[in-house]
């Protein structure tokens, strides 16, 4: 699911919840890909981005989970950490290719990001 960057830049306003990190400027990255993390499960597991795309975290379990990048072909974005509420945004590498992350407190918790 997409958005645009005012709509998250609104949420992010609103809710003031977020777990730092890579701030968007207004026009630099005019979309955002959104995954919601559940209890033991990301959903999309598989999404394929732009370079320099958003993406956009947002918790909606009853327990604690976090994001933690495991492979990628340069550095990934920084890891968002442990919550069990709110939403976490990074802006993503200019490199293509895959980039893994699980949740590292939940095994079977696992997808990846494209970059293409």
């Amino acid at each position: 699911m997409r958005f645009g960057i005012m709509t998250v830049v609104a949420v992010l306003a609103t809710i003031g919840v977020a777990c730092g990190g890579d701030t968007p400027t207004s026009g630099s990255h005019p979309e955002a890909t959104q995954i919601t993390v559940g209890d033991n499960y990301f959903t999309p597991t598989s999404v394929t981005i732009s370079p320099g795309d958003t993406v956009i975290w947002i918790w909606g379990g009853a327990v604690g989970h976090n994001v933690i990048f495991t492979t990628a072909p340069t550095t990934p974005p920084a890891d968002c950490g442990v919550m069990s509420s709110g939403l976490c945004f990074r802006i993503m590498p200019s490199t293509t290719g895959t980039y893994n992350y699980v949740c590292s407190l939940h095994a079977g918790m696992a997808a990846s990001i494209t970059i293409q």
